[in-house]
Parts: structure tokens; sequence; C-alpha cells
């Protein structure tokens, strides 16, 4: 069978107008329709793990919002994406293939990975399915399914030439921007990555196109989800607060909020996104993946003071502490 063939199908399946790839794309050509109709089935039932997540900001425009991608990595609506995607956003919409919207909540940012855990009020969601990197040799064919330039679901379609030096996933593909976030799948519909970003080769004008994606492996990201799920199931500390280190002129270590959960017990204290947090119960502030450990090990309904800096004024912030919903 013919890529022309495929690429139409492709088309017809998955419902969008664009399908990005690549001369180096899948060298072993598809021989046979048993192949392509395995990849299309394939292609019809994970793109319903697939999300799309606009976000807005007080400084937008009504009718602008910026766009990303992620996947629904639990039933129970926990929905995986890029931290910096989410970060500074003063509302989260995570809009599913069939139509569905639900606005999001921030449970947790990871300063080393970048992995933001978002949570949507909706259960029995089709999740994906696992797979390893360990399992992929070069030029292994790969799959990424997200919001290419505004166009949801898309299908970008790669090849895994390795991994850098600094343990990231490098991949042959098309990158255009929106597709950050988005889940990349192997041959057999497992996910292997999520993608972080695009690389240009000297001499590339266009800067809506990276001729190379760097992904994050899988076995870092669920190490990290499932470090948070953990402590969810256990009941532990938290205050719908997410925070990332800062140092300001005077080289003072500080903390940044980016993210808070609505109606969550540091919004009730009246911190807000933006805010610059200096201490922490009377003493210098911790690093933020020290804070978020302190609070974890903190039994709930306890309070804890926080102090923080508005417009040259240091005030204090009593926070109760709650447990994740």
């Amino acid at each position: 069978m013919s890529w022309k063939r495929l690429i139409f199908q492709l088309f017809l399946l998955m419902g969008v107008s664009r399908v990005a790839w690549t001369q180096s794309l899948f060298k072993s050509s598809l021989d046979s329709d048993m192949e392509c109709n395995k990849i299309a089935k394939w292609l019809k039932r994970s793109k319903s793990s697939v999300v799309s997540i606009q976000l807005y900001t007080p400084e937008q425009k009504e009718g602008y919002c910026r766009i990303g991608s992620g996947f629904v990595y639990d039933p129970e609506g926990w929905v995986v994406t890029r931290s910096s995607i989410v970060q500074d956003s003063d509302s989260i919409i995570v809009t599913f293939p069939d139509g569905r919207s639900s606005p999001a909540h921030i449970v947790h940012c990871d300063e080393m990975t970048k992995i933001a855990l978002l949570k949507v009020d909706l259960s029995n969601l089709n999740s994906v399915s696992i797979g390893r990197t360990s399992s992929l040799d070069r030029e292994s064919e790969l799959i990424v399914l997200g919001n290419s330039l505004g166009i949801f679901p898309s299908v970008t379609l790669g090849t895994y030439e390795g991994l850098r030096l600094d343990g990231m996933m490098q991949l042959r593909m098309v990158v255009v921007p929106g597709n950050g976030g988005s889940p990349v799948f192997d041959r057999e519909g497992h996910i292997v990555g999520i993608l972080a970003g695009r690389v240009l080769e000297e001499g590339n004008q266009d800067l809506e196109l990276g001729n190379w994606g760097v992904a994050l492996p899988i076995e870092l990201v669920t190490e990290v989800v499932n470090d948070v799920l953990q402590h969810v199931k256990e009941g532990k500390g938290w205050i719908g607060l997410s925070v990332i280190d800062v140092e300001n002129g005077q080289s003072e270590k500080v903390l940044k909020v980016v993210g808070l959960v609505p109606g969550g017990p540091a919004q009730k204290a009246e911190i807000c996104i933006g805010d610059t947090i200096v201490g922490f119960e009377g003493e210098s502030v911790p690093h933020a993946q020290e804070l978020r450990k302190m609070v974890r090990n903190m039994t709930t309904s306890r309070e804890v003071e926080f102090t923080i800096r508005k417009r040259g004024n240091e005030l204090s912030r009593f926070v109760k502490i709650g447990g994740i919903p």
C-alpha cells in the first residue's frame, strides 16, 4: 500500500486537515492492507486518551488563548502535560476528542522533569497504555497525537533517533506549536514519551517548524506521576499551590507562585498567582521540591505560615493543610 493511500485514510479516520511527516519517516513501507488497518484501528482507539489544553491568562484578550496537548494518565480524571504549558494560567480547559470539555486544576508541577499533573472532574476516561523506551531501536517508528497549530486531534509521524546526553529522547519529525505535551506512541500503541520541544537545524528559517523533536522518556513521567498519586491515596498534606524556584536581584532564594487550585487552601488564605514567597514557618524559604515534600508529610488541619512579598511589602498568610481532593 502506498503512503499516499495511508495518509488519505488517516485524514478520514482522524477528521483532521493536516498530517505532518518527513522523508525519513516509516522507511519500511507498509506492504499490506492488514498492516494499514492495524494502525488505523489503533489510532481510532488511542485518540480518545489524547487531550487539547486551552489556557487563559488575565493579560490575554477575550477569545484568545494558549494551546497545548496532553493525555489521560488515569481513568479517574488525571491528565499529564508539560508544566511550561500550564504555568501562569488563570484558567485551564481540557478538551477531549469527543467534544467534551472540563475545567482543570494543577495538582503538581515537577521542577526537574517539567511534568504537570492536572485533575478534571470526569471519570471513566480512556487512559494511555504505558510502554518502555528500552523497547525502541534507532529509527523505530513513532506516532505523535496532539494539538497541531490548533488542529485537534492531529497526527505526526516520525522516528526514534536515540537518547541524548541529557537523557531526553531525540525524534526525527516535524514539531509545530501546540504539540508540546503530546504523547509519543510506538507502533504497538503504547506511550513511550511526552513531547517536550523542538530543535531547529542550522539554516532553518521557519520558526514555526522544528526538524527534530525532544521528548521525555515515559519511565521518568511514570515515576513522577505515580509518586504524586500515591500521596493522594495515602491522604498526604496538600495546599493547592504550585511554585518554582527563582532568584531576585540580591541573589535571594525565593519561590514564585505559578498555579493555584480554585477553592484550595492556599487560595482561601489569599495567596495569588504571581506572589513571591520569601519565608515558610518563620524560616527562609526552602527549594520548591523540598517545600512540596514538607507539606505532603504534614497532617491535615495543621496551619502553616507563609511570608509573601506583594508590591514591596511582606505579609503573612496562614494556610490550613488539607488533603488532595
